[in-house]
């Protein structure tokens, strides 16, 4: 059986880490049921405050086209915990489960000397239980799932770096018992184009705002538990739901709304660059000068030239001007005898490009003349 676990690969990509690393980074994984993209704070939705995962997005990367592979719990789970795609994991339908042989990355993590444990809602199937050391299976984990999430993670030793697969129920129907019921105004709630714009509808939705409250609620509790113990920073922090929002034209159906999943990851500080975030926030907000916005420029231009003398900052490409086309044509010259010179050439097989700079490419617009001019 051929295993690909996408979060664990993920996961040590994110830092550098291999399973054979020294220093094992903490992995935590909170999984929301029924909560889209689109019913999520910190992706713009205004009924929905997710101060703690915005915080946590802000300090990591928040992933604007995380797509599952299914729009229904059970099938978009077993996918997430094993790395196939539904209809190889032997659970390709709703409340079915895989073989007993299927293997998860927590087990994975589990044999290269992680303790792991799950809490909150399950629904896998017996075969992922052996990838965990400890289990809420069998427990009162509370009405959003979320119960004895703080309880496990104060019950840690810390002889192991650990892998937390935290799963709420929230905000999956029915609405239940929740001391942040009343957090959504249902009279100002926004009621998208596909619904009815009727007042049980808007109570409805206010009452999903609210479990997702209380889903985010959670995590801050977690958040701020790794800082008592001093292990936030060395953990990485995931954060996703398994599909789209209980309602109409959302979950169950092939669509954004059903397949696309909120998504943040979070890595310890120093890991990342503060100085591109702010850029991604420029960009983001559509405040960027064009100077600040030249990163996110794709595809590169293959050639360039700049004018040092006018041009110190050499922002200004100056290869498509006709009145330099001299200048690039001896230039071009020069290189091949260069590198002749030098022992430079070409790799027969370059690195691939790791450096995705999102969100939004800019095309640039090029003038110019010839079958280069534009890109």
């Amino acid at each position: 059986m051929r295993y690909k676990g996408l979060l664990l690969h993920f996961a040590f990509w994110f830092l550098g880490f291999t399973l054979s690393a020294q220093n094992h980074p903490n992995i935590i994984l909170f999984i929301a049921g029924d909560v889209g993209w689109d019913n999520s704070g910190y992706y713009g939705n205004p009924d929905v405050k997710t101060p703690n995962i915005g915080k946590l997005a802000s300090n990591g990367i928040r992933f604007n086209n995380f797509l599952l592979t299914a729009s229904s719990c059970c099938p978009s789970r077993n996918n997430i915990i094993t790395g196939r795609y539904p209809y190889n994991t032997g659970a390709c339908e709703l409340h079915t489960e895989p073989p007993l042989e299927m293997v998860s990355f927590p087990e994975i993590l589990r044999q290269n000397g992680y303790y792991t444990a799950q809490s909150g809602k399950f629904h896998l199937g017996k075969y992922a239980i052996r990838g965990f050391g400890g289990t809420s299976q069998g427990k009162k984990i509370g009405d959003g799932g979320e119960e004895l999430w703080l309880e496990t993670l104060q019950n840690l030793t810390k002889e192991k770096p650990f892998f937390m697969w935290f799963a709420a129920l929230d905000a999956h129907r029915p609405w239940g018992s929740n001391p942040l019921s009343g957090t959504t105004d249902s009279l100002k709630v926004s009621v998208p184009a596909y619904l009815a714009n009727k007042q049980n509808t808007k109570t409805d939705l206010a009452h999903c705002c609210d479990e997702v409250a209380r889903f985010e609620n959670f995590i801050g509790l977690i958040v701020d538990e790794l800082k008592r113990q001093g292990e936030l920073e060395n953990t990485l922090i995931y954060i996703m739901a398994d599909n789209g929002r209980p309602f109409p034209l959302s979950k169950t159906r092939v669509n954004d709304r059903g397949m696309k999943t909120p998504f943040a990851a979070f890595r310890p500080e120093g890991t990342g660059s503060h100085s591109f975030s702010d850029l991604i926030d420029l960009k983001t907000e559509n405040k960027s000068s064009d100077k600040q916005a030249e990163i996110f420029i794709a595809p590169r231009q293959a050639e360039e030239l700049f004018n040092n003398a006018n041009n110190p900052d050499q922002f200004n490409n100056l290869t498509f001007q006709k009145k330099h086309a001299k200048m690039q044509t001896l230039l071009k010259q020069v290189l091949p005898e260069w590198m002749d010179e030098t022992g430079d050439n070409f790799p027969e097989k370059l690195t691939a490009v790791w450096d995705k700079k999102e969100p939004g490419y800019i095309k640039p617009k090029i003038t110019g003349f010839g079958a280069n001019s534009t890109v």
